[in-house]
C-alpha cells in the first residue's frame, strides 16, 4: 500500500492564503456592521427598484433605495466596504410589500459614513462578518497543522 501523497509547500501556502482572505473579509466588514447596528440615525428612503428572486431555498424579497440627508444633499445609496454601490437589500415579505406599496423605507445609517446603511427592519447580522472570520481561522489552523505534519515527515 502506498502512503498518502504529502501536501507541497505551495499547496499549504495557498490554503493559508485562502484562510487569510476569509479572515480579512470578515474583519473589514465587522466595523461597518457594528456601526450600523449601533447607530440611532434613521431616515426615510425612497424605493427605486424591487424584485422577487426565486431559488431552491424559496423566494427572496429585495429592493434598492436612495435617501438624502438634506433638501439639497446628494442622494445616497447602499454600498459595502469593497466599493460596490446601489446594492439590493433583502427584506421580510411583509416589510417588502409595505415598502413597495408606499415607495418608502426606514433606513438606519452610520452618521460618519452614510453610505454604510441598511433597512431598519433587516439590519446586517454580526454573524455575517464573524462567520468568514471563523472559517478563515479554521482554514489557517488546518494549513498550520498540515505544514507541521509536512515538516515532521520531511525530517523522518
Amino acid at each position: 500500500m502506498t502512503p498518502p501523497k504529502q501536501a507541497s509547500r505551495t499547496q499549504v501556502f495557498f490554503l493559508g492564503l485562502v484562510g487569510l482572505v476569509f479572515v480579512c473579509l470578515g474583519a473589514f466588514e465587522l466595523p461597518n456592521t457594528l456601526a450600523v447596528i449601533r447607530s440611532q440615525s434613521v431616515v426615510t428612503a425612497r424605493v427605486v427598484d424591487s424584485r422577487v428572486m426565486s431559488s431552491k431555498y424559496g423566494l427572496s424579497y429585495e429592493l434598492r433605495y436612495v435617501f438624502s440627508l438634506g433638501p439639497a444633499a446628494k442622494e445616497i445609496v447602499r454600498t459595502d466596504y469593497l466599493g460596490r454601490a446601489d446594492l439590493w437589500s433583502t427584506l421580510p415579505e411583509d416589510a417588502w410589500r409595505e415598502a413597495v406599496d408606499t415607495q418608502r423605507l426606514q433606513v438606519r445609517y452610520d452618521p460618519k459614513n452614510p453610505t454604510n446603511n441598511g433597512p431598519d427592519v433587516s439590519l446586517p447580522d454580526v454573524w455575517d462578518s464573524l462567520t468568514p472570520m471563523i472559517l478563515g481561522v479554521v482554514i489557517l489552523g488546518i494549513a498550520g497543522a498540515t505544514e507541521r505534519l509536512r515538516r515532521k515527515q520531511l525530517t523522518q
